[in-house]
């Protein structure tokens, strides 16, 4: 089984203005690879949207089986 580190984020003032960022280093071999690179990705993402000032929340973060339909972390 793999995993790979898919993210939702919205735009704080219009929650229709969704994205998804899914990592392009994976797929891992455990969850726990996979829920770190989550946190990386957050932490760089952090960084981007504040230095152009762009206001976004993270709506759901999950590491998903490509082959299997896995439940993330709503936010």
């Amino acid at each position: 089984m793999t995993f790979t580190a898919m993210i939702i984020a919205c735009h704080v003032a219009n929650n229709a203005m969704c994205m998804t960022i899914t990592d392009n280093r994976g797929p891992y071999d455990t969850p726990e690879r996979c829920e770190a690179r989550i946190e990386e990705m957050i932490k760089d993402l952090i960084g981007m949207w504040s230095e152009y000032n762009v206001p976004m929340v993270f709506k759901w973060t999950g590491c998903l089986d490509p082959t299997k339909q896995s439940k993330g972390t709503s936010t």
